[in-house]
């Protein structure tokens, strides 16, 4: 097949939704003739917002079998009606819309776009069932994939910590901003807390920095899951992270925030959810060992084939 993928961010060092996308063309890529178009490689800027949109429309032109768009990218599947276009909905919205002001004015603008996406695109991907339940009404043509877990082993395993409590994600106020407000409540009591994650606001990465029992770790590849016991996240808004995943089936403790993205069946008996942040010392302080056996895990793809194997099938792709 000849496949062209639009996206923003070409990358397999980046987190999130840009590392699965570029997973599934990595894999897509071994058998087809995949052309991807990026405004950014990595982090450096490939396109004005003016020459990337030219690009795009002078492969109008070309023939192709599958026209892939990731998250707001899929309102230009507009202009390629005559082809078979998929979103991939990777986003938050509009929840995060009512996370901030600014996050409320991005959302003014982007939100639109990727409802238009879910009209015009022939078939959309969700990672989240919550998701489809709430946008399928604009496309039934719809199916959910998880994102798959591909697990990296490239670092020290030095043993479990029961002590050590994991947190993943780059450092800004919509991940950690309740991690301070926790701190400023309970102090790290009898814990560490080691932060895995970009630090995107420096004035927070000071604040957390204060305590001795938090230690901010940065970026890296391959996050050493199996060193610690227990994986929280302190996030206001999520759709459904990798990290998640990734924790469950390395047997950490996972607490997570209660919520309707992450209110389906296969999380309720692996997760420990909290209403507030006052709950959170009672569960560290109970969690001594997983309580899931691992066929509760099986819901967890381990593979991009499988998932576009389910994709092509629903697309009635040989």
């Amino acid at each position: 097949m000849n496949i062209l993928w639009i996206t923003k961010v070409n990358s397999d060092v980046l987190t999130g939704g840009t590392k699965v996308s570029w997973h599934y063309r990595n894999e897509l890529a071994v058998n087809n003739e995949l052309i991807c178009i990026s405004r950014y490689n990595h982090e450096k800027k490939m396109f004005t917002r003016s020459a990337f949109l030219y690009q795009i429309f002078k492969l109008r032109n070309k023939k192709f079998d599958l026209v892939i768009f990731d998250d707001h990218y899929a309102v230009l599947s507009f202009f390629f009606k005559k082809y078979l276009t998929i979103q991939f909905y990777h986003g938050n919205w509009p929840k995060l819309m009512f996370n901030s002001v600014n996050y409320f004015i991005k959302g003014c603008y982007l939100f639109p776009q990727y409802l238009f996406g879910f009209i015009f695109s022939k078939c959309i991907v969700f990672v989240n069932p919550y998701f489809k339940t709430y946008f399928s009404f604009l496309n039934p043509n719809s199916l959910v994939l998880f994102n798959p877990v591909i697990k990296k082993n490239g670092y020290k395993v030095s043993g479990r910590n029961m002590k050590h409590v994991l947190l993943v994600g780059n450092v800004d106020y919509r991940k950690y901003g309740k991690f301070k407000k926790y701190l400023e409540t309970w102090g790290t009591g009898d814990f560490e807390y080691h932060v895995f994650g970009k630090i995107i606001d420096a004035k927070l990465a000071k604040e957390l920095e204060k305590y001795d029992s938090v230690k901010l770790m940065g970026y890296t590849e391959s996050i050493p899951y199996l060193n610690y016991g227990i994986h929280i996240s302190f996030s206001s808004a999520e759709n459904l992270p990798l990290s998640l995943f990734e924790a469950l089936l390395e047997n950490c403790i996972c607490v997570y925030p209660r919520s309707d993205n992450y209110n389906f069946a296969e999380l309720s008996n692996v997760v420990n959810f909290y209403d507030s942040v006052n709950e959170i010392q009672a569960i560290l302080k109970n969690s001594k060992t997983t309580k899931f056996k691992n066929d509760d895990l099986e819901f967890i793809p381990t593979s991009y084939l499988s998932n576009i194997e389910r994709l092509m099938n629903k697309l009635n792709i040989k």
